[in-house]
């Protein structure tokens, strides 16, 4: 039914000093009617059945009908059974004669408290025990339904209206009265045309209250003997003996549900305590779940607790999480089945949580099946979406923290996002920190998040560096500074790291704060020494990659060092790949590394040179084919390099794919234009010296170009030393150019010279002063120089100094001592220092045939010529030329006759380079072969075959010589 109004006051109604409330009755008439014989009928009840009920009702008794006394308005009255109601006995809980206007009217106040007045079986009982009521009363009567929240009713009656209160604490008079002054406001509004007018005013206070606090302590309830005071001594002990709460526990317990003193300990209290351990709760979680929730044991087992579990478990929580849940929030065994746990599980399987979500959901916080649909869960979740969560964000973040859904929207919500905006969170980052971490909504901004906030700018972080390690990683803000931040600063400290090193490894990787020292970061340390690191590697890897200590030691350390040994890597390759580039053991195998050596083997490089290549720049590893590798390969095709050129730069300097394009390569190839090299001389120096893609225009190039210029070399000659030796420009100009000419000074080279030198050798400035300067001088004075000749041969031949000692210098000098003293040697060398840049296979052949011809002071002038002016040099200087004597052509031979002046002539017995002609015919002039010529009937003998078929000799003057016969 619907009642004729519903009037809802909230708990703000003011009482100030002594709760006041007024009931004012406008009608007319006398001012109190006697009781009718219908309700003197009745008979005052023994056993009363709710100590709320009691409570609440005995005040307004004392304040409607003083002159009654309280017990008489708890009455039953016998009726004659009917359809709609079955009992001969109808007990309204209050019965209150000579209130209103109609002769013989009762009004009667319903206390509907306890849940099930909610439910729809409830609701139904009551509109039942209204009806009767209303049929058995005499005429006029009215009821008052007194409730804590309104309710929808079947159909609409007149002389029924509903009062809503708030609730009150029970044996606390303040907010006892406020409920009380909430229902005396709505009589006296509701029912003014019924109630009698009385002719002043009652004033409440607690004079004239006290026989309803003394009627409270003396009731007897239903299913407990004794009065107020005895069953409080006995529920106490109960309390202290069973359950093994303090005295002081126990007190507390039992005055937040008073309504206990109504319940049998041997029927209600004992068995409910048994149950609650047979279901697995231990005896410290029994004594904490009555402690906050005492309400527990005045729930019936078979219709509350065990059916509340059952459902529990259908939704697939376990035993151990049903136990824990209860033990945690034990009010969940209050909450209706139907009326809140299907609801709200529907609700959140509408939200997009799955079956599982839910069940997890609930174990983890099972409060959340006490939260209003809508008062709580959907207010906050459009809150949610207004932040800037998208519904999957939403769903994610209310199954990883659903104790989220129960956090006050203005409470909590809007002061932690206004906080976050006002430490430079922008509205993407906050909502993308809920998302990721929905806990942090649950921090006390002035316990938690301001004080952890405070303690990283002490550490040294900036304030864009706070906002930024917060955004990147909320989770930051709910470690215990005590627990969590300070002993990890501590070790970081106790490693190595200075106080700029761990602020800037906090800033970069706020997730080292949340790492177990003794589980994460010591293992992973002790593997890196283990792996070969010094102290000082290790301090200096975890500064500049703190990451590396989040790393799993069997899921990704080892593997990867595994794959790095059996890839060619030595034991100390590794160890300083890692110590100089621990980013690498961050890095998929099989997403990074494989495809990365793959396509370095694709593009030519060989195991070793990839190997070699990886230990020199394991950076390499990190780079993007697509991105880093496959572009700067094909700018280098497009530059010039050729795919072999390519492979060998990259094998030389792999740190080359790591440059910018833009950034790097393109302005180091205009400025080499610029210079005055061409495209193929650029093309040429990059692929001699790639490192010269890496270095800095500003810093290096340009500092170097600058120098040589002023050492003295022209535009022309600084060109000429780029392109001949392009490594010349990364040279340091304070650690070894300088050095250099200083030294070539000291050797007694002047400016002109030194300057002279480096042009025509600028290989000369990248040598070691120590190594190869001053042992190659040492070498010459050894046999014999004067300083005088040292700084001649230099200054003539500067090639000198980067002949090797062992290699070059010691074994040439030795052939030469084979054959000529010490002092010609020196001479010699002295005059002629290119001599020791031939090859000694070059040498030893010329030594050999001069030595044969007593020719060996001729050395110097044999040695520039080439291999063919050689073999004809000594026969060109003897030979004369012949006329033709004889030249005869039969159809199978041909032969040629010629003079020589001197059978004694060098390389006569030589090899002859080309045929004589075949085709050459008396009377005709053809062209010869092109070591001959033809002046009319004469030619020049160029060489001749050793051991020529017919070969009879050499005669003296102009005879002719029959050479050969050649078969066509």
């Amino acid at each position: 039914m619907l009642l004729r109004r519903r009037r809802s006051c909230g708990r703000g109604s003011a009482l100030s000093g002594v709760a006041v409330a007024w009931l004012c009755v406008l009608a007319g008439g006398p001012a109190v009617s006697g009781p009718s014989s219908w309700w003197t009928a009745g008979y005052p009840r023994q056993v009363h059945r709710s100590l709320a009920e009691v409570e609440l009702l005995s005040h307004l008794a004392v304040i409607l009908v003083p002159q009654i006394p309280i017990k008489e308005l708890f009455r039953d009255f016998c009726v004659e059974p009917s359809e709609n109601w079955a009992s001969s006995r109808l007990s309204p809980d209050l019965a209150v004669p000579g209130v209103l206007r109609e002769k013989n009217a009762i009004l009667f106040l319903e206390y509907d408290g306890y849940y099930r007045h909610h439910l729809p079986c409830g609701i139904q009982a009551d509109e039942r025990k209204n009806a009767a009521l209303l049929q058995h009363a005499p005429l006029g009567s009215h009821i008052v339904r007194v409730a804590h929240a309104g309710r929808n009713w079947s159909e609409v009656q007149d002389s029924v209206i509903e009062s809503v209160v708030g609730t009150w604490q029970p044996g606390d008079p303040k907010s006892l009265l406020q409920s009380v002054a909430q229902v005396t406001d709505c009589l006296a509004s509701e029912l003014t045309v019924s109630l009698l007018r009385s002719e002043t005013a009652r004033r409440m206070n607690w004079k004239n209250l006290e026989r309803a606090k003394t009627f409270v302590d003396q009731a007897v309830l239903s299913n407990a003997v004794g009065t107020r005071e005895s069953r409080s001594c006995e529920i106490m002990r109960f309390f202290q003996e069973d359950i093994g709460l303090s005295e002081l526990a126990a007190k507390s317990t039992l005055q937040k549900h008073i309504q206990l003193l109504a319940c049998s300990i041997e029927a209600n209290l004992k068995p409910t305590v048994q149950w609650l351990r047979e279901l697995g709760l231990s005896d410290g979680q029994v004594s904490k779940a009555i402690a906050n929730f005492p309400q527990l044991l005045g729930y019936s087992i078979e219709a509350n607790l065990k059916p509340t579990v059952e459902w529990l478990l259908e939704m697939g929580l376990s035993d151990g999480q049903v136990c824990k849940a209860i033990a945690y929030c034990p009010r969940v065994l209050g909450y209706s089945i139907e009326g809140n746990l299907k609801p709200t599980v529907q609700w959140l399987h509408g939200l997009g949580l799955s079956d599982g979500q839910v069940c997890k959901a609930i174990a983890s916080f099972p409060q959340l099946l006490g939260l209003s649909i809508d008062g709580n869960l959907k207010p906050t979740v459009e809150w949610l979406h207004e932040v800037g969560l998208s519904d999957g964000q939403v769903c994610k973040a209310s199954a990883s923290f659903p104790q989220l859904l129960g956090l006050s929207i203005d409470g909590n919500l809007k002061p932690t996002v206004e906080w976050l905006h006002e430490l430079g969170l922008s509205d993407g980052q906050v909502s993308k920190a809920i998302a990721s971490f929905p806990q942090l909504l649950g921090y006390s901004i002035e316990a938690n998040l301001k004080p952890t906030v405070q303690w990283l700018r002490e550490l040294g972080l900036s304030d864009g560096q706070v906002s930024k390690a917060i955004a990147n990683f909320p989770q930051l803000l709910g470690y215990s500074i005590e627990a969590n931040l300070k002993p990890t600063v501590q070790w970081l400290h106790e490693l190595g790291l200075s106080d700029g090193q761990v602020s800037k490894a906090i800033a970069n990787f706020p997730q080292l704060l949340g790492y177990s020292i003794e589980a994460n970061l010591k293992p992973t340390v002790q593997w890196l020494l283990e792996l070969g690191l010094s102290d000082g590697q290790v301090s200096k890897a975890i500064a500049s990659f703190p990451q590396l200590l989040g790393y799993s030691i069997e899921a990704n350390l080892k593997p990867t060092v595994e794959w790095l040994h059996e890839l060619g890597l030595s034991d100390g390759q590794v160890s300083k790949d890692i110590a100089s580039f621990p980013q690498l053991l961050g890095y998929s195998i099989e997403g990074n590394l494989k495809p990365t050596v793959q396509w370095l083997h694709e593009l030519g490089l060989s195991d070793g040179q990839v190997s070699k290549a990886i230990a020199n720049c394991p950076q390499l590893l990190g780079y993007s084919i697509e991105a880093n590798l496959k572009p700067t390969v094909l700018w280098l095709r497009e530059l010039g390099l050729s795919d072999g050129q390519v492979c060998k730069a990259i094998a030389n300097f792999p740190q080359l794919l790591g440059l910018s394009i833009d950034g790097n390569l393109k302005p180091t190839v205009e400025w080499l234009h610029e210079l005055g090299l061409s495209d193929g001389q650029v093309s040429k120096a990059i692929a001699s010296c790639p490192r010269l893609l890496g270095s800095s225009i500003e810093g290096n190039l340009k500092p170097t170009v600058q120098w040589l210029h002023e050492l003295g070399l022209s535009d022309a000659d600084t060109l000429k030393v780029v392109a001949a030796c392009p490594a010349s420009l990364l040279l340091s100009i304070e650690g070894n150019l300088k050095p250099t000419v200083e030294w070539l000074h000291e050797v007694g080279l002047s400016d002109v010279q030194v300057s002279s030198a480096i042009a025509r050798c600028p290989q000369l400035l990248g040598l070691s002063i120590e190594a190869n300067l001053k042992p190659t001088v040492q070498w010459l004075h050894d046999m014999g120089f004067i300083d005088r000749q040292v700084s001649k041969a230099i200054a003539s031949f500067p090639q000198l100094l980067g002949l090797s000692m062992a290699k070059n210098l010691g074994p040439k000098l030795g052939l030469l001592q084979s054959y000529y003293d010490a002092s010609f040697i020196r001479d010699m060398i002295a005059a002629f220092p290119a001599l020791l840049a031939y090859s000694r296979d070059r040498l030893e052949h010329r030594l050999h045939i001069l030595h044969g011809q007593g020719q060996l002071s001729r050395l110097k002038s044999a040695m520039s010529l080439t291999n063919e002016r050689f073999r004809l040099r000594g026969l060109r200087s003897k030979a004369t030329c012949a006329t033709w004597t004889m030249w005869q052509q039969d159809p199978k031979y041909k032969w040629m006759g010629h003079g020589v002046s001197d059978t004694k002539l060098f390389g006569f017995h030589g090899r002859l380079q080309n045929d004589l002609p075949h085709t050459y015919s008396p009377g005709e002039h053809q062209r010869l072969p092109r070591h001959m010529s033809t002046e009319r009937d004469c030619h020049p003998v160029d060489v001749i075959r050793p051991a020529l078929p017919g070969y009879s000799g050499f005669l003296p003057g102009r005879v002719p010589l029959r050479v050969s016969p050649l078969v066509p």
